[in-house]
């Protein structure tokens, strides 16, 4: 028989397969190591500051889309000196309304907010970007 844990972790897969299948999906976090300033200057972004950070992110897809928060791990600053695996959380955006804009904003987002990158992944799965 299988765990509880188990039955949430492929229910919860199989349901944002059927997203990816039926809508315009994406995955973004605006959780940061640090940024730099407009002297072009690391500056640290603190644990305190990444949950805040997220928070804004977050209202400001929801007001358009279905966000479902996910944990996530990443290499942050991949192939730099810097590079270091972080664990953050990240935002699964569901274009629910089918509206084609997604791309366009979370892409936007992604430069507001000072990711690396972005997924984006076309309706039926297609061409994750």
């Amino acid at each position: 028989m299988k765990d509880y844990r188990e039955v949430v972790n492929e229910s919860s897969l199989s349901r944002m397969r059927q997203h990816m299948m039926e809508h315009d999906t994406a995955m973004i976090t605006a959780f940061r190591g640090f940024i730099k300033d407009e002297n072009g200057e690391k500056v640290t972004v603190t644990r305190k500051q990444n949950p805040k950070r997220n928070s804004q992110l977050k209202a400001q897809l929801s007001k358009k889309y279905n966000i479902t928060v996910v944990q996530g791990k990443y290499i942050e600053d991949y192939s730099t000196p810097d590079a270091k695996e972080v664990g953050e959380v990240t935002f699964f955006v569901v274009d629910q309304d089918d509206t084609g804009n997604l791309q366009k904003d979370v892409t936007q987002a992604g430069i507001d907010w000072y990711q690396d990158s972005v997924l984006y992944v076309e309706k039926g799965a297609k061409n994750g970007k």
